[in-house]
């Protein structure tokens, strides 16, 4: 084989296990969907039209399902960021997050000082994981670990309330 046969080789074994990594995800994601628990969704799924919006857009499908938040709207005024508003049925409301509630630490990182974009991009993540919480309610500092659900659950539960 010359140089250019071996590159080539090589380039398509890399393309091909590229392919079948990203076929097992979306497959353990559609597993997901059908057998996972059903309490956080208001309706039973459609199949038919999850597949269908996974062939549309794979990325954006990931994105909205294995990408979330926590259910709560934050803002940042002079030095800690403050939660302003809880969805009803979200993560944040399950952990006992209040308006008024300061966020001291998020992760264990102090949010003193930081922007609105910083607070939440370390809110957000995937969804099979949690983020912990240090806040401060009536001058009583408490822990709480939340975990995350998804974009698609949070605009249902927003749109329900």
């Amino acid at each position: 084989m010359n140089p250019d046969q071996t590159r080539l080789g090589r380039k398509n074994s890399t393309v091909f296990i590229a392919c079948v990594v990203i076929l097992i995800c979306l497959g353990s994601v559609m597993c997901l969907l059908v057998l996972g628990s059903r309490k956080n969704q208001p309706k039973p799924p459609d199949f038919a039209g999850t597949v269908r919006q996974l062939v549309a857009d794979p990325i954006q499908f990931a994105t909205n399902r294995l990408t979330g938040g926590i259910g709560a709207a934050i803002d940042v005024g002079s030095g800690f960021p403050v939660v302003r508003v809880v969805i009803p049925g979200s993560p944040a409301e399950k952990a006992g997050l209040k308006n008024g509630d300061i966020l001291l630490e998020i992760g264990k990182v102090s949010t003193k000082g930081q922007t609105l974009p910083q607070v939440v991009n370390s809110i957000r993540g995937l969804t099979a994981s949690s983020v912990s919480l240090l806040i401060q309610r009536k001058g009583t500092n408490v822990e709480c670990v939340l975990s995350r659900t998804s974009w698609n659950t949070l605009e249902e539960l927003r749109k329900s309330n």
